[in-house]
């Protein structure tokens, strides 16, 4: 995949309401992947593990998961940009539908794993919040599955930019595994931003010069992260 197939964007499948869909299979990577649906009044949302462990992160609305004949409610959720997150985590092997009574967006974050953790709801209360930076470069960092969190693989944040600061700066790269200085990551950037005319700019370059790019973000755009030095702006 050459560099300027590492941006998708959104786009309404009006048989299923997704949004934007990204697997191992079309990244052409081992571990992770994104769906984002758009929900209305009808019949429950199916999902299956596929080898997978997976979160389902409310954007907007409310919805409830049922899930080994439980019911939970997730939400609601105005704003995404100012009210917290809700979650929901599933270890691998496990299905469960959605169901909505009012126009809701999720997404299904996604990493191939193999241990099986609990499954656990996350509630806004307990996202841990992090300002991260100073100035220009400061953001608000919401840690939905952080590193300790009991999944096996699965890493999901949701990351709160000022309109003309700076994010995941300074630049870096994940794709050596040389802990503690740096985790051989994949990275899934999925992206809203609250105007309209709105947009952002994402830089993505390599130490040897081999790729150098800077995209422009809309809202609902996502940018696979593989390789290389990236930050946002």
């Amino acid at each position: 995949m050459n560099a300027r197939e590492l941006m998708l964007h959104s786009e309404v499948d009006p048989a299923d309401g997704v949004l934007i869909h990204v697997d191992t299979a079309s990244a052409a990577w081992e571990f992770i992947g994104l769906s984002v649906h758009r929900l209305g009044l009808g019949a429950p949302l199916s999902i299956e593990s596929d080898d997978s462990e997976y979160a389902i992160v409310l954007l907007s609305g409310a919805c409830t998961v049922v899930h080994d004949g439980e019911r939970i409610a997730l939400g609601p959720r105005g704003n995404i940009f100012d009210d917290p997150p809700w979650a929901y985590y599933l270890p691998v092997g496990s299905t469960c539908s959605v169901e909505v009574e009012s126009a809701t967006e999720i997404a299904i974050c996604r990493s191939k794993a193999e241990v099986v953790h609990p499954p656990m709801l996350i509630i806004p209360d307990e996202v841990a919040i992090e300002i991260r930076g100073a100035g220009n470069a400061s953001r608000e960092i919401r840690h939905i599955i952080k590193p300790e969190f009991p999944a096996d693989k699965l890493l999901v944040v949701e990351v709160i930019t000022p309109s003309g600061n700076w994010s995941s700066y300074p630049p870096h790269k994940h794709d050596i595994h040389d802990m503690p200085r740096e985790a051989d990551l994949e990275e899934i950037y999925y992206y809203r931003i609250d105007s309209n005319d709105g947009f952002g700019l994402q830089r993505l370059y390599t130490a040897d010069g081999s790729v150098d790019e800077a995209y422009v973000i809309k809202d609902g755009d996502l940018l696979l992260v593989p390789f290389g030095f990236h930050a946002f702006a």
